[in-house]
């Protein structure tokens, strides 16, 4: 599949992370690889946050897993700023997450919808649909949700939307968060068409 980059107008860096190497081939596509010395122990967990800003004009990405580690997990989700690095996506409180070894949808740390298990050669996705309203003339800079907007964050495998969650932008944005364990490695892609 060919991607065309000609729509996207930054790149994306590496917010923060924990127990996870990143080699960044172009700028719009990373490799993790999620490695054992600085994980979570409790969990055998680690995630990173990508300092892109989740708006109407990048609302949407995709990761492709491409092996998983003896008790893989995958989440690929959102989350603010202040997201502990050493926690999934929707463990926390401003976050919300899709994970691969129990397909379900997590949100501020419940359980909020079962939806497909996903493994090797699957490819999981997240994005926001944001309220309507005319996107040319949306302002850009902090984002296109103001602080405390309800929006629909959805989900897809295999580019099919398997389910979505409201929630409330939190001061700052949200940001595309991804968690990993042991052994575990993926291709993220922040150049993906959107659904």
């Amino acid at each position: 599949m060919s991607l065309s980059l000609s729509n996207i107008a930054t790149s994306v860096t590496v917010l923060r992370k924990q127990g996870i190497t990143c080699t960044n081939p172009d700028p719009y596509t990373y490799h993790l690889d999620a490695i054992s010395n600085t994980m979570n122990k409790e969990s055998n967990s680690c995630s990173v946050i990508f300092d892109r800003l989740i708006s109407a004009k990048h609302h949407f990405y995709q990761l492709k897993i491409v092996e998983c580690g003896a008790d893989s997990a995958v989440g690929v989700g959102l989350a603010d700023r202040s997201h502990e690095p050493s926690k999934f996506p929707g463990w926390k409180k401003k976050s919300c997450g899709y994970h691969s070894d129990d397909g379900i949808l997590y949100k501020k740390g419940h359980h909020n919808k079962v939806m497909p298990t996903c493994a090797v050669g699957d490819v999981m996705g997240c994005g926001i649909r944001f309220p309507d309203r005319d996107i040319v003339n949306i302002p850009r800079g902090n984002g296109d949700a103001s602080k405390g907007e309800t929006v629909t964050v959805y989900f897809t495998k295999n580019s099919l939307e398997v389910g979505d969650v409201s929630m409330t932008i939190p001061e700052g944005g949200l940001f595309p968060t991804i968690g990993l364990s042991e052994g575990d490695r993926v291709t993220v892609d922040f150049a993906a068409a959107s659904g």
